[in-house]
């Protein structure tokens, strides 16, 4: 549902309006996730699921699956590269297109771990990586000013200002 939204908040879904409600047991039109989660069912995120648990945890290869059907990639890279991937794997197509797009890395001893869950931490790398925020946004913002257009729900000051990032040296 927070992949749904990111994307969401950065125009990934180009005007996409649920035209029919998805047919998951655990999802409801009230859940504030919703039209988040009826995206990425039309997009084929959930197919052949009866339910989504949207608030449960996910893992990487499954994380891998949902963002490709969101962002449509289709490049696949050689993942041979990585020890624990079998070409067998259920996702190793979609963290191979992952891989390929430069949104998922794998770690220091060759290992991506498409059956560990995805942290908190590893969605906010590959939402940066898809969104395009590196490292270098935060090298060069030294009092430079957010603007709204890129960065969503920035806190303004009494004047509807919004705040600036001062970065001491």
């Amino acid at each position: 549902a927070m992949i749904g939204r990111i994307l969401y908040q950065n125009g990934y879904y180009n005007g996409f309006r649920p035209n029919q409600a998805p047919q998951y047991r655990d999802v409801s039109e009230d859940l504030w996730s919703y039209k988040h989660l009826a995206y990425m069912a039309a997009q084929g995120a959930f197919d052949g699921m009866s339910q989504v648990n949207p608030a449960g945890l996910i893992t990487r290869g499954e994380s891998a699956h949902i963002m490709t059907c969101a962002l449509h990639l289709n490049k696949q890279a050689d993942l041979s590269r990585f020890t624990d991937m079998d070409p067998e794997h259920p996702y190793y197509s979609d963290i191979a297109k992952m891989v390929a797009a430069g949104y998922m890395q794998g770690d220091d001893n060759s290992c991506i771990h498409p059956d560990d869950n995805i942290t908190r931490a590893e969605v906010t790398a590959i939402i940066n990586r898809i969104i395009g925020r590196d490292s270098s946004f935060y090298k060069d913002a030294k009092l430079m000013r957010i603007t709204r257009y890129r960065y969503n729900n920035i806190p303004v000051d009494s004047n509807g200002k919004l705040s600036l990032i001062h970065i001491s040296e």
